[in-house]
């Protein structure tokens, strides 16, 4: 299992809100605002300008926090960020995104804030402690707000065989920003931990 910039989280005794979540973990603030429905809607209305919000180089002079409740929605509606700040995606990438969002909407990826009582309930009773055969890799960025050193070492006291790979001076999007290195680590990983187990019959594909 890779995990890029997501820790691991498990199930939890009892059921926490979006909201609480927000309150314990101030930099998750922005799950409080997709869980509300009028997100959908304000967030349709401006996509360029919520994609150029999200997708800021972080760590660069210009850079608006995006991560507390209410920072993300007010950005949103008073039309961006208020300086030129260095975006991470390029412009094919945009038009790509711009066009399919704009037809498909996003109500599917925000529904997943909205399910936080259904995933409870599917969760329940599962163990906390994750095998201790199964090889987990988290990749993350020192930049990332919502992946802190905090973050990480929760993760390792749930994932017995947790490898992570830290990376300097990057933030949430390490698919984009680093994308040549994620994919030697994944491939590396791959091969030592999977391949390896396979060839030696202790697993399967």
């Amino acid at each position: 299992m890779v995990n890029l910039a997501i820790p691991f989280y498990p199930p939890l005794p009892v059921l926490v809100s979006v909201n609480e979540m927000a309150r314990r973990y101030p930099t998750l603030g922005y799950q409080a605002y997709f869980e509300q429905h009028q997100s959908t809607g304000e967030i349709e209305s401006k996509l360029e300008t919520f994609f150029s919000l999200i997708y800021q180089k972080v760590g660069v002079p210009g850079f608006e926090p995006i991560f507390k409740v209410g920072e993300l929605r007010k950005r949103i509606l008073e039309g961006g960020p208020k300086s030129e700040v260095p975006e991470l995606w390029n412009k094919q990438d945009e038009e790509y995104y711009m066009k399919n969002f704009r037809a498909l909407g996003m109500r599917g990826p925000l529904n997943y804030y909205r399910t936080t009582e259904l995933r409870f309930e599917e969760e329940k009773g599962k163990p906390l402690v994750l095998p201790a055969h199964l090889p987990w890799m988290l990749i993350w960025g020192t930049l990332d707000d919502t992946c802190t050193t905090k973050h990480v070492a929760n993760t390792k006291k749930w994932v017995p065989q947790l490898e992570d790979v830290r990376v300097e001076n990057a933030g949430h999007w390490l698919m984009v920003e680093n994308s040549e290195f994620v994919t030697g680590k994944i491939a590396g990983f791959i091969r030592a931990k999977v391949v390896a187990s396979v060839a030696a019959g202790q697993s399967k594909l």
